[in-house]
């Protein structure tokens, strides 16, 4: 009689075990779960600096047309009427 109940709770510990280990709620799962959670955090993070940054330029855009001329300038190469347009070259070696 004892050792029955010896087995038993011995096959009763092994599938809490297995069920602790290797289920799909276990603790290796929620680990994985948490990694992905602070990786996630971590880009979340980098996009509203990133989303800031851009919301400080369109701000600005809003507010100066120096601000719009110079974007155009940089970005699309425009020049203003009676200005010349000089490119300077280094000799590839």
């Amino acid at each position: 009689m004892l050792r029955r109940i010896s087995i038993l709770f011995i096959i009763i510990l092994c599938l809490l075990e297995y069920r602790f280990w290797c289920a799909n709620d276990s603790v290796l799962q929620v680990m994985k779960l948490q990694q992905t959670v602070r990786k996630q955090h971590a880009e979340n993070l980098a996009l509203q600096t990133r989303n800031a940054v851009v919301g400080k330029k369109i701000a600005n855009l809003k507010q100066s047309p120096a601000a719009i001329e110079e974007q155009a300038r940089y970005e699309l190469g425009m020049v203003k009427r009676g200005e010349k347009y000089y490119q300077v070259v280094e000799p590839i070696e």
